[in-house]
């Protein structure tokens, strides 16, 4: 409780006054064992001197925004109720009691931990992220919709250090690969968060997502973790999760929980690793980008000269705001600092100099740095002056409606047969309201008509075209004004056209924006697909299996260095037909031996510059002419096949230049296991050393290229 004695000024001056001192006791470095009479002298006097000036004070600036309204973070940590185990076995009451006695306490955030560690969440197979369950989605909108309830703000933050802790268990080596490996951040990205994220976007309790609790913690640079990997990684890693968080949800803040101030700020020689240039420097992701930053400190580690609560936030020359997101629930006192700072003057101090939160640890008190009893009061006096930017009410918030998912897209076969009726609200859904005001946008009206009925029953019909893509947006708002925005596309195929890719259905495994994956069978080169990720597929389906031998893909300058070309008939398992090693911006063709597939899988694995992959069109084609079986000039021949020492391979005549040729020899599965030079139109390439099985031989030359299977003996 607030002292009866001290005024709301009173409490401000104090908070500076003490500032003040201990800044003077840094700068002469009085030492404990010092002369106790001059000591008091010193602060006396000090505390005389400086009680008539001001505190740097709050700005707008330097707060967070909630509702569009400044909100600063006065709360705790809970961090978690059982370790790493919290989304898998939720215990909702002993939540709802943690949120209920912060919000009685005056508190308004809560910083709660998830995966942690990785021991129970997310799902791993083959020590690759492969899911996320509903359990887990479900305990966490639990928990969301709990805090709501009380006007409680949290913090979800996915990882901790613990990644790489002993604590881990077997865990440790899939960790440290989730971290190091873009391939498998992806695989966490597509198929944990993605999931997470869509299901939660737009819950007023989610204040914000932090990426990692203290994660130099497990760097070679600053870290105590058993395992160790690099600042370097753990930036990219960083960028490419705040990236797919803004991707999913642009109203989204991401922060990331960083140990000491030191990794935060350029000042005195320190280095700030999550600024913003630095990090997209590191993942490569323009959008992984921080939207505060988090910092704690414990004077039993650190001195004053890393210390929040020695210096104003301005002293950091930071570029957002700075939210102090651990820091002993009981206060300060010995360790590495002087003059002792009570819980009340700490989060005085973190309010009246420019912070934009102050969480102390922990909730459960579980370790020696007090709870909610120590710091309790220091909350009830903070709000007590400051409702304003403390209390923004959130139990009565407007939920925005939400589609469940994106609808299918329509594939019709036979224009005089297309009339299709979607029921709309089968596929939305808002906890507030049940009318909408529908806007349907149709970019190609020559190709279908589509009218609204019955409020929510959309029809199409068919247009004067007789092919072609229609790109169809439904933007559906509640009553309150909340929006919501999917798309979906009807594809009417051109059965006259060479080009079997023509108008057919796509998927792909991202978009950037509203580059569309359809866009590259529009049989436009002025429109594309656009992925901004490391790696990324775009998937091409045929109506029925289809007979097929030549692929061209026409690349922006943002074209895939290697890709592979592969093929299926479920949309499941994949073969490769094509490794693609020297990819190049413009036309790539690529013809092997007739196949018979109903998908086509553009793979892409390296990317040819920091943005990511932009596909202008595919086309597919069957030539009779490339078949094997037709004369020597127009086939590529191996012999003998099956083989067991010597390959002979004789180039068709169209492809004898006078520079060599390149031949590569991939498993099935796409991994490259030999490479050769052919210096003549018919040479021979030692297989001896290959083990049996089925391998796919490609020849490349003046960039052209030929693929045959063979089996080795």
């Amino acid at each position: 409780m607030r002292s009866r004695f001290f005024s709301n000024e009173d409490y401000r001056n104090y908070s500076f006054i003490s500032e003040k001192i201990r800044n003077l006791e840094h700068v002469i470095k009085l030492q404990k064992t010092g002369n106790a009479f001059a000591r008091i002298l010193f602060c006396l006097c000090a505390g005389i001197i400086l009680y008539t000036s001001t505190v740097e004070g709050q700005t707008t600036s330097n707060l967070l925004e909630v509702n569009g309204k400044p909100f600063f973070a006065s709360g705790m940590n809970l961090a978690w109720m059982s370790f790493a185990n919290d989304l898998t076995s939720f215990n909702a009451t002993t939540f709802t009691q943690q949120c209920k006695q912060l919000s009685a306490a005056g508190g308004n955030t809560l910083r709660w931990w998830l995966h942690t560690n990785g021991t129970s969440s997310p799902q791993f197979t083959n020590d690759t992220v492969s899911g996320i369950t509903s359990t887990e989605i479900n305990n966490l909108k639990r928990a969301l919709d709990t805090a709501q309830r009380y006007n409680i703000h949290l913090v979800l933050c996915l990882w901790s250090f613990d990644m790489l802790q002993s604590n881990a268990g077997s865990g440790i080596a899939r960790n440290k690969k989730l971290i190091e490996d873009s391939a498998a951040t992806a695989a966490y990205i597509r198929n944990a968060l993605t999931p997470m994220v869509n299901a939660l976007k737009g819950h007023p309790a989610i204040l914000c997502w932090e990426v990692c609790n203290e994660p130099e913690g497990m760097s070679a640079e600053f870290g105590w973790s058993t395992q160790r990997t690099t600042m370097a990684a753990i930036q990219a890693w960083t960028n490419r999760i705040a990236g797919a968080i803004h991707r999913l949800d642009p109203q989204a803040k991401v922060s990331n929980g960083s140990w000491n101030i030191k990794v935060l700020t350029d000042v005195n020689g320190m280095y700030n690793y999550y600024r913003d240039d630095r990090l997209i420097a590191a993942g490569k992701d323009s959008l992984g980008t921080l939207d505060f930053y988090m910092v704690h400190y414990y004077n039993v580690h650190f001195g004053p000269g890393e210390s929040p609560f020695h210096h104003p936030k301005s002293y950091w020359n930071l570029d957002k705001p700075l939210l102090i997101g651990e820091f002993p629930a009981m206060g300060m006192y010995g360790g590495q600092i002087y003059t002792p700072i009570p819980p009340i003057e700490a989060y005085n101090y973190a309010y009246n100099n420019g912070y934009a939160g102050a969480l102390s640890w922990t909730m459960t008190a579980h370790d020696g740095n007090g709870g909610l009893k120590e710091a309790a009061p220091a909350m009830e006096n903070l709000v007590a002056q400051h409702a304003d930017t403390l209390q923004i009410d959130i139990t009565k918030f407007n939920f925005s409606p939400k589609f469940l998912q994106r609808p299918n897209d329509i594939v019709v076969t036979r224009r005089q047969s297309f009339s299709v009726a979607l029921p709309l609200r089968q596929i939305i859904t808002d906890p507030d309201d049940s009318v909408f005001t529908w806007k349907i946008t149709n970019n190609n009206t020559a190709l279908v008509a589509a009218t609204l009925t019955n409020d929510s029953v959309l029809n199409f019909t068919p247009g004067t075209a007789t092919a072609g893509i229609a790109l169809i947006t439904l933007e559906a708002t509640d009553p309150k004004g909340k929006t919501a925005v999917t798309w979906f596309n009807i594809y009417l195929s051109d059965t006259t056209s060479a080009n079997l890719a023509l108008y057919r259905k796509t998927t792909a495994s991202d978009i950037f924006y509203n580059y569309y994956p359809f866009r590259t069978t529009d049989g436009k080169t002025a429109t594309n697909w656009w992925s901004y990720n490391p790696t990324a597929w775009i998937v091409v389906e045929f109506e029925k299996p289809q007979n097929f031998n030549k692929v061209v893909l026409n690349w922006s300058d943002k074209y895939a260095r290697k890709y592979n070309l592969e093929i299926s008939n479920d949309g499941e398992n994949w073969t490769s037909v094509a490794n693609i090693l020297n990819g190049k911006s413009g036309i790539n063709t690529h013809t092997f031996n007739t196949i018979v597939a109903k998908y086509l899988r553009i793979n892409c694995l390296t990317r040819s510059s920091n943005n990511g992959y932009q596909l202008n069109e595919v086309e597919v084609y069957y030539d009779s002419t490339l078949n094997v079986g037709l004369p020597a000039r127009q086939a590529l021949k191996l012999f003998p096949n099956p083989v067991g020492e010597k390959l002979q391979v004789t180039l068709p005549a169209n492809m004898c230049t006078s520079q060599h040729s390149q031949a590569y020899i991939f498993t099935l599965q796409g991994q490259l296991v030999k490479t050769s030079q052919l210096v003549a139109p018919v040479s021979q390439i030692h297989v001896g050393d290959l083990t049996a099985g089925i391998y796919l031989l490609q020849i490349a030359v003046n960039g052209n290229h030929l693929s045959q299977q063979f089996v080795k003996l």
